[in-house]
């Protein structure tokens, strides 16, 4: 079995303002669960944080040991993979939470993709924020 799990976090301001996050999962290319959830006030890079979270959290619940978590967030994504540094104090504490939730996954990657092929968990995101 593939897992693939597509994240994408939405705020409605560059600055602080609503945010949502949006989360689509596929197993062998068949979509198989859609997460939509407004989750309050925050920055566009605490909402890409916290749809990553929720991307591992299904995976978890899914019971799976092999998964691709997918984001169009290059900051989040590569975040992650220690591609790069996590300056930010509140940023630190959700990649080591989105960490910490993947470490019993046995082999979970981190992929980023271009806005174009997130459509669906954007959408969702979208639809968490605006309705």
């Amino acid at each position: 079995m593939k897992f693939t799990v597509y994240f994408d976090g939405s705020c409605d301001s560059n600055k602080i303002g609503r945010t949502g996050l949006g989360v689509a999962m596929y197993k062998d290319g068949k979509l198989v669960k859609k997460v939509s959830e407004y989750i309050g006030l925050g920055t566009n890079n605490t909402a890409e944080y916290h749809a990553a979270i929720r991307a591992i959290e299904e995976v978890r619940k899914a019971g799976v040991d092999s998964a691709t978590i997918i984001g169009d967030s290059e900051l989040v994504i590569k975040q992650l993979k220690g591609e790069y540094k996590t300056k930010k104090e509140h940023l630190k504490s959700l990649r080591d939470k989105a960490l910490e939730l993947a470490s019993p996954i046995k082999d979970i990657k981190f992929k980023w993709v271009p806005r174009e092929e997130n459509q669906l968990a954007n959408e969702l995101a979208q639809k968490a924020v605006f309705g």
